[in-house]
């Protein structure tokens, strides 16, 4: 995907995946999905700092229409298993999203502070955003122990950007499979 291409250029490339909804008020909805595995792959362009995200399950977006058409899709959701396995332990869904983590920040995607937010970093962020909203979002750089993993809420952004281009990631976890010693 690339920030800024077609809706139509976005559907060619997935002709059995996606699923188009026209939608009256000036809006199309693209939806690719890849339910059973083997998971799509998915490579976000974005220049220097493109990256690809392994066990896709879906992808959305939209694309305005009218006079704002140009703009083309500018905003993807991409859902994604950390794993292809369904269930994996705790401690390697920790682990393995840290590693996705660490790889943004190395090809270069900076962390975001929110600037109503105070400028903590490490475990000081962690204490303050488990403190407070989760919304505030964490330092891709602190790897919490398991026991501070199990605390972080589902939907707890890491936040980043590179020129042009804002991400978030976030992560869900099951609500009825909590127990560290389970997967």
């Amino acid at each position: 995907i690339k920030l800024g291409e077609s809706g139509i250029h976005f559907a060619k490339r997935y002709p059995d995946q996606v699923r188009v909804t026209h939608q009256p008020a000036g809006l199309d909805f693209y939806n690719a999905r890849w339910p059973k595995a083997p998971h799509a792959s998915v490579k976000v362009e974005s220049g220097s700092h493109a990256f690809t995200v392994a066990h896709v399950l879906s992808v959305q977006s939209a694309q305005e229409l009218g006079p704002l058409a140009g703009e083309g899709l500018y905003e993807f959701t991409i859902n994604a298993g950390i794993t292809e396995p369904d269930l994996i332990a705790h401690d390697e869904a920790r682990v393995k999203t840290y590693a996705i983590l660490n790889e943004l920040v190395r090809i270069g995607w900076k962390p975001v502070v929110e600037r109503s937010e105070p400028r903590l970093r490490g475990k000081d962020r962690f204490d303050h955003t488990m403190a407070t909203e989760s919304v505030n979002g964490l330092d891709p750089d602190y790897l919490p122990t398991l026991e501070e993993w199990m605390r972080i809420e589902s939907r707890t952004p890491w936040m980043f950007h590179a020129p042009g281009a804002y991400l978030e990631v976030t992560f869900t976890r099951e609500r009825t499979l909590i127990d560290p010693a389970k997967p």
